[in-house]
């Protein structure tokens, strides 16, 4: 065996795969030790839990704003091409942009 070549274990592993979960876990274990901490873990998880419930509250406002945006510009859409579409231009009170519509149109895909 060459001394350039990773060790292999009897079930195939390589000690570069052996490192990675022996690092994972002194991570993941001092990552409990920090949040468990006798003295001061509590107050930690309660500042955590109240940045995670600020994230996720912050995310669902983006996304609702986002998808309100999206079905406005489509019913918007909808209402030009109807239009158009009807022959009743009589309704409209300004012309219709098409590069516009068609910009429109390719940020909704």
């Amino acid at each position: 065996m060459n001394t350039s070549e990773n060790f292999r274990f009897a079930n195939g592993a390589s000690t570069a795969c052996w490192m990675g979960a022996l690092l994972s876990g002194l991570g993941l274990g001092a990552a409990l030790m920090y949040l468990f901490d006798p003295d001061r873990g509590r107050g930690r998880r309660a500042r955590l839990s109240d940045q995670m419930t600020s994230k996720a509250n912050t995310l669902g406002d983006v996304v609702g704003s986002k998808a309100r945006d999206l079905r406005n510009r489509a019913q918007g859409l909808l209402h030009e091409a109807s239009s158009i579409f009807s022959g009743n231009e009589a309704n409209r009170s300004e012309p219709v942009n098409e590069g516009a519509v068609q910009r429109l149109g390719d940020e909704l895909v």
